[in-house]
């Protein structure tokens, strides 16, 4: 689950008008969401319950399905752990 403050800030620009937010409790619930309504976009938490972000990231890429679905992940934790290269 995203911290309180991520949590709080991120929806409300998100949801405009004729656009639609919605939230799951964990990485498992995301995947089932993801694969039943093909999100436009999908925006996820790095750190998270049981999977974390990069993996959901991993699992998405490599669903035939699913693999061109623009992802953003963030954190509200900086610091060496959460950096990766591109």
């Amino acid at each position: 689950m995203a911290p309180p403050l991520v949590e709080a800030r991120l929806p409300a620009p998100a949801a405009r008008p004729g656009r639609r937010v919605t939230t799951t409790a964990d990485v498992a619930q995301a995947l089932a969401l993801i694969r039943h309504q093909q999100p436009d976009l999908l925006l996820s938490d790095v750190r998270m319950p049981g999977l974390d972000g990069f993996a959901l990231l991993r699992t998405v890429r490599a669903d035939p399905n699913l693999a061109a679905l623009p992802v953003i992940l963030l954190t509200a934790h900086a610091g060496e752990e959460t950096c990766t290269g591109s």
